[in-house]
């Protein structure tokens, strides 16, 4: 397309009465002419020279004027051609019905061949760059997948590219985007119609307008530059657009906006949490120095040792945030995964008076009311800069002669309780706002420390009265296991003999028991068991509670990285029943889910440990509280959590299998199956 770039401003002059026609073009707008004697040489000369805008033919008779002049189109379509000849009605009629071709008669004067082919010079320029301008835009349409778009002054689309995952331009032409896009996005058609309707109006244009839809889940941005399309005397017919997917970058900018946040709250973290054990190490060490007191010495180790597990804490702390967000370089940089990593289960009331004891809240009173093998199911590092602070909050606001107490709530989780003051009811939602603090050398760190650690592990923060009228902050539906049931004896055997597809799991399961080798073979279908979806295929046994089912989970033949198996305790037989469940999913490690009431929903937790890690489960209900334990032998058990289910007398206990797939099966092995009820103590 050299072409395009040199003016076409060369007239070609073909014939042997070329000569006289060269002449008369001199002083017009030609800059060059050239004679060529034949129409061979001419097309010849076409394609050596990008300058020629016209031929001028001489001496040919009608039909072989015609013919000369489509010899001369098929080297360049738009080229015009002059033709002077006896201007005879046969030869007009000819020349008549090759585009671009004109017919002067050979007596024509000078003055007017000059006017003639200059009218043709100028309008081949402008039909060639046209025809570019035409070319250039189909090939954006058509092959750059750029969504490029032309509307008119009604937005409608004119022109539209067609790109991937974009409608096909021939069903959206002469449509408003309300009309392409209202079912799928009604907010976004709204708002980009009118931004149509503004730049037309207007006459101003829009440049690189961020713009955010919804869309299956999904959230979209796009970046937007629309500019008014004005005809030849400068009004406005419509608008041209172009739009491209920035979902990439703003996500990005998102990814790099978390970690810059993560790297400035692990400083603040590290600076609020160390201000107190450095207090004790400095006034324990000149205590030390002064008397030469060995216990002040200890309380400087001490005091160093907290600091140390406070760096590891928080360090572990961010790694975990990291670990859950989408940056992938952070990602990529965190070790790997200990493959000998259990699930931590740490006693709660030791852990509170470990914090306690390096806090230097040597005038306070701790009341811990947590019974002694409660346990909660946290990494210490996660949980005790919770602790930390918590109890830290309340010597600082209450006073240094506070009385704490520390127990359990009846909603699955614990409390930090003061005699003090108190948070006014007014401003209990701004004490978890970073900064917020009413002392004069406070930092408003702790209670944000606490909610957000709180809300990274799923738990929930409430701020309340205690009793002796000061401060009370719980932290609920954490994983609590308040009462171990280790030592109680079973009693009667339960036997496993009903099976069914709960809910409408899609494919029926079944369920064999292999006797030679005492194994039990469960097959079951099932989109989920989750949120407001439960299907399954159920082996079961019916039972008066106290009862516990165990066994090994020997094999799942997955179809999903998320089918699962595992032990159930069900109020009933319905969908929507209550129950609580323990088992394994085929890539996530252990999972639990409880349902705990009828028209609740279905939550789950996985705990991504090591395949390796557990083979055994156990699920047991006493007094309406369902336990759930894991084992890696069968004989060492970690109870995990413990939910009130509103079971009544009978409840259901047995294996089930989901396969996460509504239209494929999945196969769990078990052995080692054993069902019984307890006796009562």
């Amino acid at each position: 397309m050299s072409h395009l770039l040199e003016e076409p401003t060369a007239v070609v002059v073909v014939g042997g009465a070329g000569s006289g026609a060269a002449s008369a073009l001199t002083g017009g707008a030609a800059t060059a002419v050239v004679h060529r004697s034949s129409v061979d040489a001419a097309v010849a000369t076409l394609e050596e020279r990008d300058d020629v805008g016209c031929v001028v033919l001489t001496g040919e008779p009608g039909e072989r004027a015609a013919d000369g002049c489509r010899r001369i189109r098929a080297a360049d379509r738009d080229l015009p051609v002059v033709v002077l000849t006896e201007v005879e009605p046969d030869a007009a009629a000819a020349v008549a019905d090759v585009e671009h071709c004109r017919l002067l008669p050979r007596s024509v004067s000078p003055t007017r061949l000059r006017e003639v082919v200059d009218a043709a010079l100028a309008d081949y320029e402008e039909r060639r760059d046209r025809a570019a301008n035409s070319s250039i835009l189909e090939t954006l349409l058509s092959e750059s997948n750029v969504s490029i778009y032309a509307k008119d002054d009604q937005a409608r689309v004119v022109r539209m590219a067609d790109v991937e995952y974009g409608p096909d331009p021939d069903d959206v032409r002469g449509k408003t985007d309300l009309e392409v896009w209202s079912d799928e996005t009604p907010e976004m058609a709204r708002q980009t119609y009118d931004d149509d309707l503004d730049v037309v109006e207007s006459g101003e244009p829009v440049y690189e307008q961020r713009e955010r839809f919804d869309q299956g889940g999904y959230t979209h941005w796009s970046e937007t530059t629309k500019v008014p399309w004005r005809d030849e005397d400068g009004e406005v017919q419509g608008l041209v657009g172009v739009s491209r997917d920035v979902t990439e970058d703003m996500e990005r900018a998102e990814e790099l906006r978390e970690r810059r946040q993560l790297i400035e709250q692990f400083a603040s973290y590290v600076s609020h949490d160390l201000k107190t054990p450095l207090q004790v190490a400095s006034g324990s060490l000149r205590l030390a120095r002064e008397t030469g007191d060995g216990d002040a010495f200890r309380k400087v180790g001490d005091a160093l040792e907290r600091m140390e597990e406070t760096i590891d804490d928080l360090s572990e702390l961010a790694r975990r945030r990291a670990e859950t967000g989408t940056t992938e370089e952070i990602r990529e940089a965190l070790p790997d995964r200990d493959p000998d990593e259990t699930i931590e289960t740490p006693r709660l009331g030791e852990l509170v008076e470990d914090v306690w004891d390096v806090i230097g809240a040597d005038e306070a009173t701790l009341e811990v009311s947590v019974p002694p093998a409660a346990t909660i199911t946290a990494d210490p590092e996660t949980i005790r800069p919770l602790l930390e602070n918590l109890l830290k909050n309340a010597v600082a606001h209450a006073g240094p002669d506070v009385t704490v107490r520390v127990g359990l709530t009846d909603r699955s989780g614990f409390y930090v309780a003061d005699d003090g003051p108190g948070i006014p009811e007014d401003e209990r939602d701004r004490v978890v706002e970073e900064g917020y603090t009413t002392a004069e050398d406070g930092t408003g760190m702790g209670l944000t420390i606490v909610s957000e650690v709180a809300a990274e592990n799923g738990w929930t923060l409430a701020l309340a009265d205690s009793r002796a009228g000061g401060a009370r902050v719980e932290i609920n539906d954490c994983k609590i296991v308040a009462d171990r049931l280790d030592a109680a004896r079973p009693d009667r055997s339960v036997d496993l003999i009903d099976d069914q597809t709960v809910g409408d799991a899609g494919v029926a399961g079944a369920a064999e028991r292999v006797e030679t080798v005492d194994r039990w073979i469960v097959t079951g279908g099932g989109e989920n068991i989750w949120g407001q979806t439960n299907e399954f295929h159920f082996l079961y046994g019916r039972a008066t509670p106290p009862v516990r089912l165990q066994a090994r989970i020997r094999d799942l033949d997955a179809v999903d990285e998320y089918s699962k198996t595992g032990l159930m305790i069900r109020g009933g037989l319905d969908e929507d029943a209550p129950f609580g469940f323990v088992g394994q999913t085929a890539e996530h490690g252990t999972e639990l889910a409880w349902r705990e009431s009828a028209d609740g929903r279905t939550r789950t937790e996985q705990f991504e440990e090591p395949e390796s890690a557990y083979e055994w489960y156990r699920i047991e209900c006493v007094d309406g509280a369902v336990t759930c334990s894991v084992s890696p032998d069968g004989d060492e058990w970690t109870a995990l959590d413990q939910r009130s289910l509103p079971f009544d007398d009978e409840v259901y206990a047995g294996l089930a299998v989901c396969s996460h797939d509504g239209q494929t099966h999945s196969v769990a092995e078990f052995e080692g199956v054993s069902a019984y009820e307890l006796e009562d103590e």
